[in-house]
């Protein structure tokens, strides 16, 4: 069992993202709750870093003995756990050990078992985590879009939000990867401000790169006729 909370969840952590990283557990291009979460249980067999610790049946429903019992769990150890009995619903409450409480809000006919409510607050603490490592990879691709690009910079030929632009101006790359572009049109002053993540950016500067690319090339003669109005 790890020692601590921390190296728990560094292996979680851990385990998590091998899961992610690993094609043979995705379906038609989806990596499922149900399957990361049996799988991670699988791997981590049963090393949670928690301790089993009762604190007893609660048939006091009143709002003041719910508040009292999930303060009293907040900062218990993780595996702390009581269940409320209220007519013919139990509800187990248990403690991750880092102030929070899990299965405060869950109510079923039978009372929930010790090993069925660890596994409940693990799997929530999976879906937690799977958040937090798409939220940081989508943190650093944005970071990653946006290298080379700079303040001032222009983009010919832009279509943002359904809208074509003759230029999109970059006015800010600010320090999460978002770029704030203005986007213009000739012929006229009027002005759009847009928000894009670094990686919508760099989508919408390949597409107006190839419609550049696609444009014919002007004839000399057509820059004579012009230049003649």
């Amino acid at each position: 069992m790890p020692k601590n909370i921390q190296e728990y969840q560094k292996r979680l952590r851990s385990v998590v993202e091998s899961i992610m990283d690993n094609p043979e557990f995705y379906q038609n291009g989806t990596l499922y709750e149900r399957v990361l979460r049996e799988e991670v249980f699988k791997q981590l067999d049963g090393q949670f870093a928690i301790r089993e610790a009762f604190l007893g049946v609660e048939e006091d429903n009143s709002f003041e003995n719910r508040r009292k019992m999930q303060d009293t769990l907040k900062s218990a150890s993780r595996g702390s756990w009581l269940i409320f009995k209220s007519f013919t619903q139990y509800s187990a409450w248990m403690s991750d050990g880092q102030g929070r409480v899990s299965g405060d809000f869950d109510y079923y006919d039978t009372a929930p078992t010790f090993e069925y409510s660890q596994k409940r607050m693990v799997g929530h603490e999976v879906f937690t985590v799977r958040q937090r490592i798409e939220t940081d990879r989508h943190f650093q691709a944005n970071l990653q879009a946006v290298a080379g690009y700079s303040k001032g910079q222009i983009i010919p030929s832009a279509e943002i939000d359904r809208k074509k632009f003759t230029k999109l101006k970059i006015e800010e790359i600010t320090a999460n990867g978002t770029v704030i572009v203005i986007g213009s049109r000739r012929g006229t002053s009027t002005q759009l401000r847009y928000e894009v993540c670094g990686e919508s950016f760099a989508r919408i500067v390949e597409e107006a790169q190839e419609r550049e690319a696609a444009k014919p090339p002007k004839e000399q003669g057509d820059n004579q006729t012009m230049s003649m109005f």
